[in-house]
C-alpha cells in the first residue's frame, strides 16, 4: 500500500512544472542523508571492534614479553645453579640472585650444552 512517487509529482506538476523536479530532487536528498547516516554507524561500529582488537593485541604482546623474561631469568639461574658449586638448593632467593654471576667462558660453555639450546627452542 501507499501513494506512489509520482502521484505527488504529478501534484505538484500541476502547480508548476519545476515543482517535480524540486520534489525529486528533495527526495534524493533525503534518501542519501538516511543512507549516510546508516554507513556512519556501521563505520563507527567497525572502528570500534578494530580498537578493542588492537588493545588486545597489544596486551597480549607484553604478556609475552613478561613470559619471555621470565624465561630468560630462569635460564640464568640455571646456568648460575649448574656453575656454582656452593649453592647446591634448585631455587634462588632475591639476594642469591643478586650476589651471583657467570664468566663468559661459563655462559658460553653453558649455552653449548644440548639441554640448554632444547630449552631455548621451546621458549
Amino acid at each position: 500500500g501507499g501513494k506512489d512517487w509520482y502521484d505527488a509529482a504529478a501534484l505538484l506538476g500541476d502547480m508548476s512544472p519545476v515543482m517535480p523536479v524540486i520534489f525529486s530532487v528533495y527526495i534524493a536528498f533525503a534518501v542519501l542523508c538516511v543512507l549516510n547516516i546508516v554507513t556512519g554507524v556501521f563505520v563507527e561500529h567497525s572502528k570500534a571492534i578494530t580498537a578493542a582488537d588492537a588493545e588486545h593485541r597489544v596486551l597480549e604482546e607484553v604478556t609475552m614479553r613478561e613470559k619471555r623474561s621470565a624465561d630468560m631469568k630462569k635460564v640464568f639461574v640455571m646456568a648460575t645453579q649448574i656453575f656454582q658449586s656452593d649453592l647446591e638448593r634448585n631455587t634462588f632467593s632475591e639476594e642469591d640472585e643478586k650476589r651471583t654471576s657467570l664468566t663468559e667462558e661459563q655462559f658460553v660453555a653453558f649455552c653449548e650444552d644440548t639441554s640448554c639450546q632444547a630449552y631455548f627452542r621451546s621458549i
